[in-house]
């Protein structure tokens, strides 16, 4: 599973969420989770089956288990404690979470300046996403925030994170977690330490969080773009049809009116030449269960 082969480790014991198995017993669970190994003795992570589409393609117990999620999250123990030694751990789908928080300690009056700069901070903290050593959201990631009044007391803030791929799992699992409005009240006090500004967590009573509405993530630059570019691409076909109409309009006219001069004009009417247009175009940690092999 490591780059380097010489990387692994396989006498290591990995830890209780793994069900302190060996990094070679690891290893070979892995491998036999790909639809085409073989019982061989001789498949390896050289295989030229194994890919990022096939370690995408790859899960088990009804898709809670994933293959990615394990080479992302076991392989470093595996690989010298670096992710970037370990095979396919950049394979993973950015994404973007959107999550609708209610807390009714605050009014939306309140919420701006500080109190938003803590909430998006604290919102990233609880999804594994702040950088504690710059204090801001990890490079590659974004947090933002909208927040509308509760008709009985209260405001609803809309999170929106976009989270690249090396986060991208580990901010899902940890979005979807039960106890996630307790993590996101702590996230609130240490992130306002963090930032030396002065605002009041909520209780843990007054928050509410729903599930999060996960998708890939998507450049909305890219797709404006694209829009845009349609856009145009239509607006020249309109113009050039538009402009054929017109010359075959006034070739048709001319050609008529010629008809109509008497038979001893010496006048010849040729029809215009229009020439030919184109246009371009959790992290799902594994239970001991899971890695009896």
């Amino acid at each position: 599973m490591c780059i380097d082969s010489n990387d692994f480790t396989g006498s290591t014991v990995l830890g209780a969420d793994a069900g302190y198995i060996t990094c070679n017993t690891l290893n070979s669970f892995l491998l036999s989770k790909f639809t085409f190994y073989t019982d061989d003795g001789e498949m390896d992570w050289k295989d030229p089956c194994i890919d990022c589409a096939s370690v995408l393609a790859t899960e088990w117990t009804n898709g809670a288990d994933k293959m990615h999620v394990h080479l992302y999250h076991f392989g470093p123990s595996c690989c010298g404690g670096s992710k970037a030694k370990v095979r396919y751990t950049t394979c993973g789908t950015a994404r973007k979470l959107v999550q609708d928080v209610t807390i009714t300690s605050i009014t939306q009056a309140d919420y701006v300046d500080d109190v938003k700069l803590v909430y998006e901070g604290a919102y990233a903290s609880s999804i594994g996403i702040w950088d504690t050593s710059l204090n801001a959201v990890k490079a590659g990631c974004t947090v933002t925030s909208a927040a509308i009044a509760v008709r009985r007391a209260g405001i609803t803030i809309t999170f929106t994170a976009n989270v690249d791929s090396d986060n991208a799992d580990d901010a899902k699992v940890a979005a979807e977690a039960s106890g996630f409005n307790s993590v996101l009240v702590s996230a609130v006090s240490t992130v306002n330490t963090a930032l030396g500004k002065s605002v009041t967590a909520p209780t843990l009573a007054s928050v509410t969080v729903t599930a999060p509405d996960a998708t890939a993530a998507t450049n909305g630059n890219n797709s404006d773009d694209s829009d845009t570019g349609v856009v145009l691409f239509i607006l020249i076909g309109i113009g050039i049809v538009l402009s054929l109409g017109v010359l075959v309009g006034i070739g048709t006219y001319v050609y008529s009116a010629g008809d109509e001069k008497t038979s001893d004009s010496s006048t010849e009417i040729k029809m215009p030449v229009v020439q030919g247009y184109s246009v371009g175009v959790q992290h799902n940690d594994p239970s001991n269960e899971a890695f009896k092999v």
